[in-house]
């Protein structure tokens, strides 16, 4: 005779996989409605786990949309599973509205401009208080050191604190130092702050990550992630609703990290920094001096600290008896590059650490190109020059600029695939020339470079007048006279300061040849938009007459400069 035992009640994972089933969704897509990992569905389905939080079975049975009487067979089968596991216990607390902890510093008080920005991002602030999002609203505010980002994200925080009242925090990531906080740690803090007794937040980060994203679930919090390292370590930090506003401050770009809005402020306007200057300095001393005001500014990058600190100089400056124009007598101590920053003080100061914590994370190749690349005298460059300064092929080098702007230490200029030096930053770039590269090896970079624009323009005037050659000039501008004047518009500063350095070299080189084979060129063209830019032949230009080099030292014999002689041809 058989004897039948009644069948075992069902456990957690058959309900869970009959209700997912039943909403018609994958495990995939359960964990992206739910903010648990798709690894602990899988975990909880299958048995392994069998005594889940109550907090997260709150967050599946939401996603779920189940009755409410399956969801009380959840969190039965749920508390049966958690056992003597350790797991067991009423979930966590939750912060009372209104008495959450906040740890938002208040932005700086004198705070000034970013009206723009600010308003680009109040939008999404009221999406993610009225809980219309489908996720929480994630706003990536990134860009070079010194900017001004976190005091952008607190002022929006000040604005929207109201609006969120189950939760304000601010959490420093450490991405611009040597030890980022670790995810599982930043984890653990935030669980802390959130009210999660010590003894109940799991030693695992994926765990943590599961009880972080049910605690925060449904809740209107607002979270400022400061000084972001990368995408890996932000990730598990966003919460689990949609009535979350997260504000990701960083040097890197974080192109790899999904948000609602991504902000690359720039830095402030001209009339913005003067008047930055004003609050700081007080007394109408800058606006006594309106254009030695603006002067200040730029010598400053219009960046705030470097504005915040002089004019704190120039308080200082006012208050002694004598002559009066302290701006202008600042601005004639700034000039001086290679000891503006060191002349700006505590500011300066904070400044050239941020630049070099992230310089020091780059790898030894990217570091000699950011160096290096203080030599070039134009504004903004591309892959082609910084090739020739560092003897890399194109491709490595363009990758090396990517790697510098996505750090912070570039900005991409106007046109495609050319990149530009932040004022401050060229500066911070030649003092580290200076310190690693004797006169010697600077002179031959800046040969190198010169001898690269001189082979290139004169090709490219040659192609533009009709006069190139099979082979030679065709090779560099496939597309003709349009690639041609192309080349020669975006390259225009850079060839034409080659060409007046080879024209003060006088004539042991022949480099007044290239002087003349280009107007020989200019002549054929009829009109051109250069000539202005090129010395006459058979005259000789000052190299000093050119911006002053920030490392000081004399441009070097390039080895092109006799080669675009009377015969027009250009050597290999």
């Amino acid at each position: 005779m058989t004897v039948r035992h009644p069948p075992p009640p069902a456990g957690l994972g058959p309900l869970l996989r009959g209700a997912r089933t039943a909403a018609g969704l994958t495990q995939r897509e359960l964990a992206a409605s739910s903010g648990i990992s798709t690894r602990s569905v899988s975990e909880l389905e299958s048995g392994r786990n069998r005594g889940p939080q109550q907090s997260t079975v709150e967050a599946l049975a939401d996603a779920l949309g189940v009755s409410p009487r399956l969801r009380a067979e959840l969190h039965r089968t749920a508390t049966a599973g958690r056992g003597g596991r350790g797991r067991s216990g009423p979930p966590p607390p939750s912060p009372a509205p209104g008495r959450a902890p906040s740890a938002f510093p208040a932005p700086p008080a004198d705070f000034t401009g970013r009206g723009p920005e600010l308003a680009a991002l109040r939008p999404l602030a009221a999406a993610a208080a009225g809980g219309t999002g489908a996720t929480a609203g994630i706003a990536l505010v990134t860009g070079q050191p010194g900017l001004g980002k976190t005091a952008l994200a607190l002022r929006l925080a000040q604005e929207c604190a109201d609006h969120f009242p189950d939760g304000r925090f601010h959490l420093s990531l450490g991405g611009s130092g040597t030890r980022p906080l670790r995810p599982g740690a930043a984890l653990a803090r935030l669980l802390s702050a959130l009210g999660v007794p010590a003894a109940r937040i799991p030693s695992d980060t994926e765990e943590r990550g599961d009880l972080y994203r049910s605690v925060t679930h449904g809740r209107g919090m607002l979270l400022l992630l400061d000084d972001a390292a990368d995408e890996e370590q932000v990730r598990p930090l966003l919460p689990g609703g949609p009535r979350c506003l997260v504000l990701v401050t960083g040097r890197r770009a974080l192109a790899g990290l999904e948000s609602s809005a991504r902000l690359r402020p720039g830095v402030l306007s001209t009339a913005e920094a003067v008047r930055l200057l004003d609050r700081v300095a007080g007394g109408g001393t800058v606006a006594a001096e309106p254009g030695a005001a603006e002067e200040l500014a730029r010598l400053c990058g219009r960046l705030p600290p470097a504005l915040r600190a002089a004019g704190n100089r120039l308080a200082v400056l006012a208050g002694r008896p004598g002559p009066a124009a302290p701006v202008r007598q600042l601005v004639g101590l700034l000039r001086p590059e290679e000891l503006r920053l060191g002349r700006l003080g505590p500011g300066g100061r904070r400044l050239r650490a941020s630049y070099t914590s992230s310089y020091r994370q780059l790898a030894p190749g990217t570091r000699r190109l950011f160096r290096l690349l203080a030599l070039v005298p134009g504004p903004d460059f591309g892959p082609e020059l910084a090739a020739s300064l560092a003897t890399l092929p194109p491709p490595a080098a363009g990758a090396a600029l990517e790697e510098l702007a996505d750090a912070g230490l570039l900005e991409p200029a106007a046109a495609a695939f050319r990149y530009r030096f932040p004022e401050l930053l060229r500066l911070f770039a030649a003092g580290e020339l200076r310190t690693a590269a004797g006169p010697a090896a600077r002179a031959a970079a800046e040969s190198r470079m010169a001898d690269a624009l001189l082979h290139r323009a004169a090709a490219a005037l040659r192609a533009a007048g009709g006069t190139a050659e099979a082979g030679g000039e065709s090779a560099y501008f496939p597309g003709g006279r349009t690639k041609a004047l192309g080349w020669l518009d975006a390259e225009l500063p850079n060839w034409t300061a080659a060409v007046r350095w080879a024209a003060g070299l006088e004539a042991r080189c022949g480099a007044a040849d290239v002087a003349e084979a280009m107007h020989r060129v200019f002549a054929s063209l009829g009109h051109d938009p250069w000539r202005r830019e090129i010395p006459a032949p058979g005259t000789r230009t000052d190299p000093a007459g050119r911006r002053t080099r920030p490392d000081g030292s004399s441009p070097a014999v390039p080895a092109a400069c006799a080669v675009p002689g009377r015969t027009g041809r250009t050597a290999e």
